[in-house]
């Protein structure tokens, strides 16, 4: 079954599987599990008073049990007669019985026929009276009130100041509320209620709210509500024991018994609103709201969804919200594909004034506080806010019934609402209270991995963890540890945003290590340093972990968690674990002695690249331009990013059931050091590893990265494990028993070498026949040469790479030399072969010198004189501009642009063109020194699409001349750096020479910045790292100008097509234009 709701929101929209309330955390502290775990399916069925025939028809067609009206509004106007008339059990009182709120004169007589205790306001001879609610259930015959009453906070400022909201917080239970208040409650208020409007035929069904003033002469009632209202319930529903749907049924059914109420007696629940922007007046809609996922990793944590929908949006409206400062300016290849042909996609948004209630359990009222605003501080969108005082109150001492006073609150100790500029760990980047929430959410998964069901696991609020070690038979028990953290894998699936396999990875290194020596793991231990703690990035992390432990059969015993602001980058964080085992002395591995020429080696297969290598992946991928989200060259059923991320695996259990049979004389890992240094510490000094390459296959993902990066063989093995992750050594005559036992566990042995004598200072690994059996492809039954095979062939440098040239002006800060040292890599799709500039004295001319690359000066010097461009040469230059057209045959002397003469403009273009004929040059990259202007149109059109302009801002801001001082006067705060296609003057955007964007990167302007400070930050920290990026985004291929009736876009080329055919380029997603 389901639970249909009408019309919805974001939050069951997003969440059919948990609905309005969404939890976390075990199961004495989430309230999820209640109604069955029935999914919530929203429903467009309208709302039609006075009759709501699409609500009965709608509720005959499903077979509707029960329905629960919960809009007091909807109660007022008649539904839940609506729908009992037609014989559907409602919980929701009738419209007469609702006159209790919605009719000011009924309820004000009705509470003087039964002398109910009113209270004209909050305010009590002279006293400021604290107020509290109450709810109770009635089935219209009986009732039972809720053991709990709750305090709510209206007041929409800290401190009680501000307008009175309809709720911005709440808590219960409230400490001012014993039993014995409780009963008189009951007593005082609610009997009189319940059985009053039974008495004159308008029986209560339903859940009535009494708002209460908690006075020296006892309780007064404020008012009465005819539904649960906000935020009381989603306060209280939490602590409610039990299946609410039984209890909603029961009243339904008039068989309401006693008992069926009760709460959580050791537990507190603290609910704290967030709201939109200018609430409670003029309120903003349509934010994106992001960290919902992470707030519900907070233990006990409940996400209730108010003023929500689920919205159409494109990817860069969401990317921008929960980024550090500044960075949604930055833009990648992927947002200038999105801004040519906007994505779309699915996400919760803002659409009320209270969008959020943000609710936790705890043991204490404390703690339930420290997790509510733990998750609140997960969740962000534009402008939001919230009290940061909910709850800070309640630390007072029951309210005795039989007197006459009570204490005033007093506060608890509170640092989030302070407005002074007092320091606190949280305000330099520490939050414990997060830090804690984390801890205790990891308690479920350190169970997990408690093998002895009657041993109490160590959980992490004890330090110091101690774990029994069982006899060890008749010899000697050794100890043994490892140690690991998993280095550059954590940028890999940092750029990807999925952690789930990097607990594994760190649990298999520790207890792989571990197991190689013939010990079994005992326990393991992990720690996660990170700039800002992440709530669902740690959960996923120890979920891996304790998934690790459970594999190889160890305990976790403790984990740590420090949040260490200034160490990391934004995002930045470390992953460490450590693992013990245990063995007898005498199984202990390798065994040395006993080795011997002829002994086999068996391989168990690797699941990828393990937790070694990525630095020079990462560098390859960078190098060849490709994204992580694109689909991975060498498995398209793949993203790159999720292809480079499978887990280590876990040979403990099948390397421990080889020891202890007694086949092993010794084991490896295969991990640092690839396979040419893995067998340095196992094998004698007089013997070394024989490996044959024909014995296995090398991973398509690593041939792939082979052929790419142009990496030689002997790189790949000392870097990668070449598919190969435990090495076994056992003696000829078991070889048959090792692989038979492995097999019999699911594993898929391979006899890959055997070993052999070692000559002193000879290599201690040797891979035959890897240059040609490793790139073989099977199927096809050729090979992929490596480089030192190609090399015999055909020059590597030259094949297939877009040849360069760089136009310079003289500015001594220039990305020049990021782009010879891009352009040097092996993975590089372009040569730079000339750097050209006006100035003879410039400094990209002397950096190309000294990288040894072609220096052209343009016109002998003649261009830097300022009288060249009067207009009284234009007769002088007329034919010789023709005269040097070039090969692109126009008449460059006719088309002049911007503010240059026609003649001086067709001249610069014609030598520049004879230039890059010269040396061959396909394409030509303009930096921002150059005025761009001096390139004519007969120019852009016969190189059109090979002409790349960086302009020194945030295209379209400050398109003219002066960028950087243009910023600066302006007074923003962001500028940049933005590398497009050059088009036509008269054809690009405000008739300049800028057409399609390829990659645009920001960078903050500072109080104290000048032109040139600007100008030297927008050239080291945009235009270096950017530049050689879309440079090799366009020689590969990957992205063309493309150009229709409709203008310009961004497209794929013909010689893109043709590579990502031979799966040796990236596929983007740019859009076919």
């Amino acid at each position: 079954g389901c639970v249909y709701v009408a019309p919805g929101n974001g939050g069951i929209a997003g969440h059919p599987a948990h609905g309005h309330g969404h939890g976390h955390g075990g199961d004495d502290e989430c309230f999820t599990g209640r109604m069955h775990q029935a999914p919530l399916v929203p429903v467009d069925v309208p709302l039609t008073p006075p009759h709501f025939k699409e609500v009965k028809d709608f509720c005959r067609e499903r077979s509707i049990v029960l329905a629960v009206v919960g809009s007091e509004q909807l109660i007022h106007e008649g539904l839940s007669d609506a729908l009992r008339a037609t014989g559907v059990p409602v919980f929701g009182p009738s419209q007469a019985a609702a006159e209790v709120e919605s009719s000011r004169a009924f309820s004000k007589a009705f509470s003087q026929r039964h002398e109910l205790p009113m209270a004209a306001g909050p305010q009590q001879d002279g006293e400021t009276a604290p107020e509290i609610s109450v709810l109770a259930f009635g089935d219209g015959v009986s009732f039972q009130v809720v053991p709990a009453a709750t305090q709510d906070q209206k007041r929409c400022l800290d401190e009680e100041r501000g307008a009175i909201t309809d709720g911005m917080g709440a808590f219960a239970p409230s400490p001012l509320v014993d039993k014995e208040m409780l009963a008189r409650i009951e007593g005082e208020v609610f009997r009189p209620v319940f059985e009053g409007l039974r008495h004159e035929d308008r029986p209560f069904v339903g859940c009535l709210h009494a708002e209460l003033v908690l006075t020296s002469a006892g309780p007064k009632v404020l008012g009465l509500r005819s539904c649960i209202s906000e935020p009381v319930a989603q306060a209280l529903i939490p602590l409610l024991e039990g299946d609410l749907f039984e209890v909603l049924a029961a009243c339904a059914g008039s068989r309401l018994h006693s008992g069926v109420l009760s709460v959580n007696k050791d537990k507190s629940s603290v609910a704290v609103v967030m709201a939109s922007g200018g609430y409670p007046g003029n309120f903003q809609r349509g934010h994106v709201i992001s960290g919902l996922d992470r707030a519900l990793c907070v233990p006990g944590a409940h996400v209730f969804h108010t003023g929500t929908t689920m919205e159409d949006v494109t990817e860069t409206d969401a990317r921008r919200v929960r980024t550090p400062s500044g960075s949604h300016f930055k833009r990648s290849l992927s947002s200038s594909f999105h801004n040519t042909l906007p994505c779309l996609s699915q996400a919760v948004t803002t659409c009320g004034g209270r969008v959020l209630t943000v609710a936790a359990v705890g043991r204490s009222l404390l703690e339930a506080r420290e997790r509510a605003y733990v998750a609140v501080r997960a969740i962000s969108f534009t402008d939001s806010w919230y009290r940061h005082d909910i709850a800070a109150l309640a630390s007072v001492s029951p309210l005795r019934s039989g007197n006459n006073s009570f204490a005033p609150p007093a506060r608890v100790a509170d640092d989030s609402n302070k407005t002074t500029c007092e320091f606190t760990y949280r305000s330099s980047g520490v939050d414990s209270a997060a830090a804690d929430a984390a801890m205790k959410s990891f308690e479920p998964l350190i169970r997990r991995t408690c093998q002895d069901a009657g041993s109490e696991p160590m959980l992490p609020a004890l330090r110091g963890k101690s774990c029994e070690i069982g006899k060890m038979g008749s010899g000697t028990g050794v100890v043994i540890s490892s140690a690991n953290a998993l280095g550059t894998k954590l940028k890999v699936a940092s750029h990807v945003g999925n952690f789930d396999g990097l607990g594994i990875d760190l649990v298999a290194l520790c207890v792989n290590d571990i197991a190689a020596r013939g010990a079994e793991p005992l326990f393991f231990h992990k720690h996660l340093s990170v700039e800002k703690l992440d709530g669902r990035q740690a959960m996923q992390l120890v979920k891996g972990v304790s998934e690790g432990c459970v594999e190889a059969g160890c305990r976790l015993l403790d984990t740590g968690v420090s949040e260490l602001p200034g160490v990391f980058a934004p995002g930045g964080f470390d992953f460490v674990g450590f693992a013990v085992g245990v063995a007898e002395q005498g199984s202990l591995l390798p065994q040395k002695e006993a080795m011997a020429e002829g002994d086999a080696i068996i391989a168990l297969p690797a699941s990828g690249f393990h937790s070694n290598g990525y630095s020079l992946i990462r560098a390859i991928i960078r190098a060849a331009g490709l994204e992580y989200n694109q689909a991975a060259p060498f498995d398209p059923t793949r993203s790159l990013g999720e292809a480079l991320l499978p887990p280590t695996r876990i040979y403990a259990k099948s390397v421990l059931a080889l020891a202890k049979a007694g086949l092993l004389r010794g084991a490896v890992q295969v991990a640092r050091g690839g396979l040419e240094r893995c067998f340095d510490a196992v094998v004698p000094p007089h013997l070394a590893a024989h490996l044959r390459a024909d014995s296995w296959e090398l991973p398509a993902a690593l041939r792939w990265l082979a052929a790419v990066g142009k990496v030689p063989c002997k790189e790949l093995i000392s870097t990668f494990n070449c598919g190969l992750g435990m090495a076994l050594i056992c003696a000829p005559e078991c070889e048959d028993k090792v692989l038979k036992l492995l097999g019999d566990m699911h594993e898929e042995p391979m006899v890959v070498g055997r070993l052999v004598p070692c000559a002193s200072g000879a290599p201690r690994v040797e891979v035959e026949g890897a240059q040609g059996s490793w790139l073989m492809l099977p199927e096809l039954g050729v090979s992929l040469p490596f480089p030192e095979v190609l090399s015999s062939l055909q020059d590597p440098w030259t094949v297939s790479r877009m040849r360069v040239m760089v136009l310079a002006g003289n500015e001594d800060v220039t990305p020049v030399q990021a782009l010879l040292s891009a352009t040097k890599l092996p993975a590089s799709a372009a040569a730079l072969v000339a750097v050209a500039s006006a100035y003879p004295e410039a400094n990209a001319l002397m950096l190309a010198r000294s990288a040894g690359v072609k220096e052209v000066v343009l016109g002998d010097g003649r261009f830097t004189n300022s009288d060249f461009f009067c207009d009284g040469l234009d007769d002088d230059l007329g034919g010789a501009a023709t005269a040097d057209a070039g090969a692109g045959g126009a008449d460059h002397g006719a088309d002049g642009v911007g503010g240059h003469s026609k003649n001086a403009a067709a001249d610069f273009s014609a030598n520049l063109e004879k230039e890059m004929e010269a040396v061959q040059a396909e394409l030509l990259v303009v930096l921002d020194d150059v005025d761009p202007t001096l390139l004519t149109r007969s120019f852009h059109q016969h190189r059109a699409g090979k002409v790349l302009v960086v302009h020194a801002s945030l295209l379209p801001a400050f398109p003219g001349p002066s960028p950087i001082e243009a910023a600066l006067r302006a007074g923003v705060c962001v500028t940049g750096c933005t590398v497009s296609f050059a088009v036509p003057p008269s054809l690009g955007a405000k008739g300049n020479c800028y057409g399609p964007q390829i990659l645009q990167e920001p960078v903050r302007i500072a109080a104290c910045d000048t032109a040139a400070s600007l100008r030297q930050r927008v050239v080291t920290q945009c235009e270096t790292p950017v530049l050689p990026r879309a440079l090799q985004l366009v020689a590969s291929g990957s992205v063309a100008l493309r150009h229709d009736e409709g203008g310009f876009g961004l497209g794929r080329s013909a010689s893109f097509t043709e590579a990502a055919s031979q799966g040796m380029l990236h596929h983007t997603t740019a859009p076919q234009l």
